[in-house]
């Protein structure tokens, strides 16, 4: 019986590190899809990314080093916020 329970916590704490270490994996990949306020950072110059603009508007722009602009080329202002954007469609996934 000894032997039977010492296997059992010995796969329960394995079991238990992998899910550890799952949870630290996600919520690092969390992180890239988290409003980031402009204050805290500014995206690399010319990346595309997901904005929030005051007013509750959200649009997709690019900080091109000094002013934050949108695709109609029309300079956006009172972005709060922002996110990269996802990943491509990928069908095989």
């Amino acid at each position: 019986m000894d032997r039977i329970n010492s296997n059992a916590v010995y796969e329960i704490a394995k079991a238990n590190c992998l899910l550890a270490k799952r949870i630290e994996e996600l919520e690092k990949e969390l992180e890239h899809y988290r409003w980031i306020p402009v204050e805290e950072q500014i995206p690399v110059d010319d990346t595309d990314v997901i904005v929030f603009k005051s007013g509750g508007i959200i649009d997709i722009a690019y900080w091109n080093g000094y002013a934050w602009r949108s695709f109609d080329s029309n300079y956006t202002l009172n972005v709060l916020a922002w996110m990269p954007l996802p990943d491509p469609f990928n069908p095989q996934n």
